[in-house]
């Protein structure tokens, strides 16, 4: 797709967006759940195959694009856009490292199916040193036995392609469905950010899956599909936090040259001004660091996934700041939950621990430091 078709996609999105997402914004954050008639919207639109390539009946835009697309989202609602995250990446991994039957198998599902990615547990979170999930080899497949928590899209997808160990102890990585036996949901998470993200877990008790449900071993190594998941996730993580940024710096805007102290509007208020400019810079940075990742990655270039880091590390905190920022802005008005911030505030914390915390973010870009500087 040439770079004129990837705008008018985006004008899509936009209208998307500011048509039917934000009107929703409220209502998506007080009832706790996408509305379905949004959702049938995102599957007429054939929003869910976004990064689909062509063969699979989706427009295979880039990772720029398709990160640009999540922040104009996120503009709108930050739940919508991380569901969709959630979907583009796990999208991005099939297409990687699948085989060509699990292609003819799923690729007509990506257009009205949600997909996830599961990796973390409950011994460990995400790390992969505490996975305790299993794949056992038998007589025309493998058997899978475990379970996964804190999971995008969890107990809304219907597909899965979560992260076990082999019987050598190697990790491993199959795609299962929702409908096979065995697979059960675990329950949802009562998160106080991003309420509309379908956030739960999964069990896999005794799940046989056929030989080709492996994504293709001679594809990866050990660990490589979920640093390629962690790494295109931050990118897009980037982008939504960007759009959480922008939807700030919109509300305090708004409201601040409405409202007069005295003869002044308080955005001419140098305190206020303050505030403004620095939600400002902050969402600038953001956005130079996901789109400077998102060209990497689609150049080939493996720095893409420091950038990609930062942009999650640096955006994370800074949507938060600036959340504080635009609250005090507005003033008592601000921390009402009648008003946009209070949620903004809360989607961008949780953004501090989804797809990796800030912690672990900073000792990745720490170690790299060291090692190459």
């Amino acid at each position: 797709m040439d770079q004129d078709d990837e705008e008018l996609v985006l004008d899509m999105v936009r209208e998307f967006a500011q048509s039917d997402v934000a009107p929703e914004d409220m209502s998506i954050d007080k009832n706790r759940k996408i509305p379905d008639e949004l959702f049938n919207k995102m599957v007429e639109l054939d929003l869910l195959a976004m990064n689909a390539p062509e063969e699979w009946g989706g427009v295979d835009l880039s990772l720029s694009t398709v990160s640009r697309a999540l922040e104009i989202v996120a503009r709108a609602n930050a739940s919508v856009a991380v569901m969709l995250q959630g979907q583009f990446k796990t999208i991005l991994q099939l297409r990687r490292f699948g085989n060509q039957q699990l292609w003819d198998e799923y690729k007509d599902r990506v257009h009205d199916t949600i997909f996830a990615f599961p990796m973390t547990e409950a011994s460990g979170g995400s790390n992969p040193d505490f996975i305790q999930s299993t794949a056992r080899k038998v007589e025309g497949g493998y058997v899978l036995n475990g379970s996964k928590v804190m999971i995008t899209n969890g107990g809304f997808a219907q597909v899965y392609i979560p992260m076990v160990k082999n019987e050598e102890g190697a990790f491993d990585f199959f795609v299962v469905d929702s409908d096979m036996e065995g697979f059960s949901f675990t329950g949802q998470e009562n998160f106080i950010g991003l309420t509309g993200t379908p956030i739960g877990g999964i069990s896999l008790k005794d799940v046989f899956v056929a030989d080709y449900h492996r994504m293709d071993p001679s594809l990866y190594k050990d660990l490589s599909i979920a640093d390629s998941a962690h790494g295109d996730a931050r990118v897009l993580m980037g982008a939504v936090l960007a759009g959480i940024q922008q939807h700030a710096l919109d509300e305090v805007l708004k409201f601040t040259q409405q409202r007069k102290a005295g003869e002044q509007y308080l955005w001419q208020l140098q305190s206020i001004q303050r505030k403004i400019a620095d939600i400002s810079i902050g969402y600038q940075n953001t956005r130079l660091l996901y789109q400077d990742a998102a060209a990497k990655r689609d150049a080939g270039d493996s720095s893409y996934f420091l950038t990609a880091t930062m942009a999650k590390a640096y955006g994370s905190r800074q949507a938060v700041s600036g959340g504080d920022d635009a609250m005090q802005a507005i003033g008592a008005l601000g921390y009402s939950a009648d008003f946009p911030i209070a949620h903004l505030i809360r989607d961008a914390r949780a953004m501090e621990f989804a797809e990796g915390s800030v912690e672990k973010m900073r000792t990745e870009i720490t170690k790299w430091e060291v090692k190459n500087g």
